[in-house]
């Protein structure tokens, strides 16, 4: 915002309160004004601008999302994942969505068997789901489990062939069984899909 750029911040703050009055369901605008309070070291209008959004949860169905997903840019896993809990707990037909933002939380903190037992459960309900089955692909990977994991990530790529993480998976599955050429297909893959996938680029420089 150029308020903020030119240190107006009370015009930046005024801006997007009358953003979001003028346009009730734009709740883009509830959290860049968290976002500004957060920078301004505002905590308790920080928290009143998320509790705010939730308020909203009856017509806004992202709301605990946006919230959950509000904290973990912040750096603050355990707090995402209390939102996303909370928002699960509310909205059960978005269970699968919540579990996976938690997964997404628990893998960046190294908490794998966390992870993994989330993830089976999102299995055991919907043993087709791709995301879960990519992710259980790439935890069998990496305890070595090669065959298996090459399997499973064939089928997702089969079935979702724009999944440029399963498509790096893959790749990695074949480099290591040492069958190079089909390993630099899949990383490619993985870039022509997401040109700034840089572990794809690093990948196939060291291959």
């Amino acid at each position: 915002m150029l308020a903020i750029k030119q240190k107006k911040m009370d015009v930046a703050e005024q801006t997007l309160k009358d953003g979001f009055k003028n346009n009730p369901k734009q709740f883009a605008f509830l959290q860049r004004l968290a976002f500004f309070y957060y920078a301004e070291g505002r905590k308790d209008d920080m928290l009143k601008t998320l509790q705010d959004i939730k308020s909203h949860a009856g017509q806004y169905a992202g709301a605990y999302m946006d919230v959950g997903d509000f904290y973990y840019r912040l750096g603050d896993g355990e707090s995402a994942i209390r939102e996303y809990r909370e928002g699960m707990g509310k909205d059960q037909k978005q269970r699968a969505n919540y579990q996976k933002h938690i997964i997404e939380v628990l893998m960046h903190q190294n908490k794998r068997q966390e992870a993994a037992a989330i993830n089976q459960q999102i299995l055991n309900e919907n043993p087709a789901d791709n995301d879960a089955k990519s992710l259980d692909a790439t935890l069998k990977l990496d305890k070595g489990d090669v065959p298996h994991a090459l399997d499973e990530l064939r089928q997702v790529v089969t079935q979702s062939p724009d999944n440029f993480v399963a498509h790096f998976n893959l790749g990695r599955a074949y480099a290591m069984r040492r069958e190079w050429e089909q390993a630099r297909q899949q990383f490619d893959k993985a870039i022509e899909l997401r040109s700034d996938y840089l572990v794809a680029r690093i990948a196939l420089e060291i291959g």
